[in-house]
Protein backbone atom coordinates (compact mmCIF):
# COMPACT_ATOMS: atom_id res chain seq x y z
CA UNK A 1 0.00 0.00 0.00
CA UNK A 2 1.21 3.39 -0.77
CA UNK A 3 0.07 6.50 0.46
CA UNK A 4 0.34 10.51 -0.74
CA UNK A 5 -0.65 12.97 1.85
CA UNK A 6 -0.52 16.56 0.93
CA UNK A 7 -0.92 19.76 3.25
CA UNK A 8 -1.50 22.04 0.69
CA UNK A 9 -4.00 21.57 -1.82
CA UNK A 10 -2.74 22.01 -5.70
CA UNK A 11 -6.09 23.65 -6.57
CA UNK A 12 -9.31 24.72 -4.48
CA UNK A 13 -11.62 22.55 -6.62
CA UNK A 14 -11.35 19.19 -5.37
CA UNK A 15 -13.29 17.22 -7.82
CA UNK A 16 -10.03 18.52 -10.59
CA UNK A 17 -7.56 16.96 -7.65
CA UNK A 18 -9.66 13.56 -7.70
CA UNK A 19 -9.93 13.48 -11.41
CA UNK A 20 -6.40 14.79 -11.67
CA UNK A 21 -5.34 11.68 -8.79
CA UNK A 22 -7.67 9.37 -10.74
CA UNK A 23 -6.45 9.83 -14.16
CA UNK A 24 -2.91 9.50 -12.81
CA UNK A 25 -3.52 5.98 -11.55
CA UNK A 26 -5.43 4.65 -14.60
CA UNK A 27 -1.88 5.81 -16.64
CA UNK A 28 0.04 3.34 -14.11
CA UNK A 29 -2.63 0.62 -14.54
CA UNK A 30 -2.65 0.86 -18.26
CA UNK A 31 0.80 0.42 -18.19
CA UNK A 32 0.71 -2.39 -16.06
CA UNK A 33 -2.13 -3.95 -18.24
CA UNK A 34 0.23 -4.18 -21.51
CA UNK A 35 3.06 -5.52 -20.20
CA UNK A 36 3.21 -9.22 -21.17
CA UNK A 37 2.57 -10.98 -17.66
CA UNK A 38 0.78 -14.47 -17.07
CA UNK A 39 -1.33 -12.81 -14.72
CA UNK A 40 -3.67 -9.44 -14.54
CA UNK A 41 -1.30 -6.67 -12.72
CA UNK A 42 -3.24 -3.63 -11.38
CA UNK A 43 -2.98 -0.95 -8.58
CA UNK A 44 -5.86 -0.46 -6.40
CA UNK A 45 -6.67 2.63 -5.06
CA UNK A 46 -8.65 4.98 -2.85
CA UNK A 47 -8.87 8.72 -2.69
CA UNK A 48 -10.23 10.96 0.33
CA UNK A 49 -10.32 14.36 1.06
CA UNK A 50 -9.71 16.08 4.25
CA UNK A 51 -10.80 19.73 4.65
CA UNK A 52 -7.49 22.14 6.61
CA UNK A 53 -8.36 21.98 9.95
CA UNK A 54 -10.20 19.23 10.06
CA UNK A 55 -10.26 16.67 13.54
CA UNK A 56 -10.19 13.27 11.74
CA UNK A 57 -7.39 11.62 13.22
CA UNK A 58 -4.74 9.53 11.17
CA UNK A 59 -7.14 6.21 12.90
CA UNK A 60 -10.12 7.71 11.43
CA UNK A 61 -9.43 7.86 8.06
CA UNK A 62 -7.21 5.09 7.45
CA UNK A 63 -10.73 2.96 7.59
CA UNK A 64 -12.57 5.18 5.14
CA UNK A 65 -9.21 5.05 2.50
CA UNK A 66 -8.87 1.54 2.92
CA UNK A 67 -12.47 1.12 1.79
CA UNK A 68 -12.29 3.37 -1.38
CA UNK A 69 -9.32 1.04 -2.17
CA UNK A 70 -10.96 -2.08 -1.91
CA UNK A 71 -13.57 -0.65 -3.68
CA UNK A 72 -11.37 -0.60 -6.27
CA UNK A 73 -10.11 -3.69 -6.10
CA UNK A 74 -13.83 -5.17 -6.65
CA UNK A 75 -13.73 -3.15 -9.80
CA UNK A 76 -10.59 -4.09 -11.11
CA UNK A 77 -11.76 -8.51 -10.36
CA UNK A 78 -14.89 -7.32 -11.72
CA UNK A 79 -13.64 -6.15 -14.98
CA UNK A 80 -11.69 -9.49 -15.35
CA UNK A 81 -14.77 -11.48 -15.19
Amino acid sequence: SYFFITRKAISTNFGKIQEFAHFKMEQVNQTLSSLDKEYPLSISYGILYVEQGSTITFDEILPLIDKKMYDCKKLHKKSRE
